[in-house]
């Protein structure tokens, strides 16, 4: 979803499924698959997400489907891309509604 968003894409194919799940697949190390943990913890949860919305970015923009914004060359440039993208919960409880639209709600 919010790969689509960054490359502004007017479709998704189906190999961006593969391709988000190729990369979740090789987060984990055999090690950890081997004791039974087939994901990487919660605890990662936006690094991983982040790691797979650039996986999926730079898939989009490679097929045509999306553009490439400036800066994202590698995966390394798509990944800061969604990270700085991403919702992040202390920023978000700092905006504040202007009274006249709070007034509406």
């Amino acid at each position: 979803g919010h790969a689509a968003v960054l490359t502004k894409a007017k479709t998704i194919d189906q190999e961006v499924f593969l391709v988000a799940a190729q990369t979740l697949a090789q987060m984990q190390p055999l090690e950890e698959v081997k004791r039974g943990r087939l994901f990487p913890p919660f605890s990662q949860i936006k690094g991983v997400s982040a790691h797979i919305m650039a996986a999926v970015c730079e898939h989009m923009a490679a097929s045509g489907a999306g553009i490439r914004p400036e800066g994202c060359s590698s995966a390394e440039g798509w990944r800061r891309h969604a990270l700085q993208r991403m919702w992040h919960p202390d920023v978000a409880n700092d905006v504040r509604i202007p009274e006249h639209i709070m007034s509406r709600l």
